[in-house]
């Protein structure tokens, strides 16, 4: 196997392995946003999520609030490099070909 070959599957699978690490890592995060609802002039806070095609909410405490923010924001930023691999991915087997 030549020198470019080589190099180009050593980035292949580090380009998976990425991928993989990256999708395990959003999975044990919490996903939805964070909705406050007026509830007898009341406000409270709830994480809201899509299952299926059911749209899911869960009280919040307001002290976790900031926190949670944190956990759906560093997921969000995780989906974005997912999205960006799995292009990088598309492309690299559009160029390359899948004889790696």
């Amino acid at each position: 196997m030549s020198i470019l070959a080589e190099i180009l599957k050593e980035e292949y699978e580090r380009l998976n392995s990425i991928l993989a690490s990256y999708e395990k890592m959003a999975a044990d995060l919490p996903k939805g946003s964070i909705r406050k609802k007026t509830i007898g002039g009341r406000q409270y806070t709830y994480l809201q999520w899509r299952d299926k095609d059911r749209v899911r909410s869960k009280y919040i405490k307001s002290e976790d609030v900031p926190s949670l923010s944190e956990l759906i924001e560093r997921r969000r930023q995780y989906e974005n490099e997912i999205k960006s691999l799995r292009l990088s991915k598309k492309e690299f087997d559009r160029v390359i070909g899948k004889e790696l």
